[in-house]
């Protein structure tokens, strides 16, 4: 018994019997499975690239993560160094400051060093000139001592001299004379050794 004639066949298949018709129709179903197949093959090679993509994109997003911390640290890292240099300006501001007051100290201190030294200087010129007037006047006294030594032994070798050629009852007679004339000659010594002080003092 032959099927009822489906419209949708092809006309050399209208009058064919049902054996041709199922021969037909596996042919289709072969091909439908081959094209089957072969889309199935290209969706499961579709699905594996797009997993190898997903796994290219979850490793990009780790790195991207990890760019992002690297980031966070870096501006993190970023912050403290602009901190620290603020922190070194204001030191060296700092700095240059006290370096500033240290200099003027040390201006101050030199000046005053230098008008204790200008003082100095005068203070040992005018010891100088002291240390020789007085010299001056030592070496002056001292002459005049020695002269006044030298006055008295040449006075007394005369006074010696005198005794022995007078003898000792011309002495006797005389001693009041000898006395008085050497209290006149020593008043005379101690008048010329006053004399010469003051021309030393001078």
């Amino acid at each position: 018994m032959k099927s009822s004639i489906n419209s949708d066949e092809p006309d050399f298949l209208k009058n064919a019997c049902d054996a041709t018709r199922i021969l037909s129709k596996r042919r289709q179903l072969f091909d439908v499975k081959e094209r089957l197949a072969i889309e199935k093959a290209n969706y499961e090679k579709r699905c594996m690239e797009l997993e190898e993509k997903e796994r290219e994109l979850e490793a990009q997003a780790k790195e991207l993560l990890q760019s992002e911390s690297v980031i966070k640290d870096r501006k993190s890292e970023l912050a403290r160094l602009t901190r620290r240099i603020a922190d070194e300006v204001n030191v060296c501001s700092e700095l240059d400051k006290k370096a500033a007051a240290l200099k003027r100290n040390i201006q101050e201190k030199q000046q005053q060093f230098d008008q204790q030294e200008k003082l100095a200087e005068k203070f040992n010129m005018h010891r100088d000139a002291c240390t020789s007037e007085f010299l001056d006047k030592y070496e002056l006294r001292n002459l005049s001592r020695e002269r006044m030594t030298v006055d008295l032994e040449s006075h007394d070798r005369e006074t010696e001299t005198q005794q022995a050629k007078t003898g000792q009852l011309s002495q006797a007679s005389c001693s009041n004379a000898d006395c008085l004339q050497k209290s006149l000659e020593v008043v005379t010594l101690c008048d010329t050794n006053t004399c010469y002080e003051s021309e030393g003092d001078n």
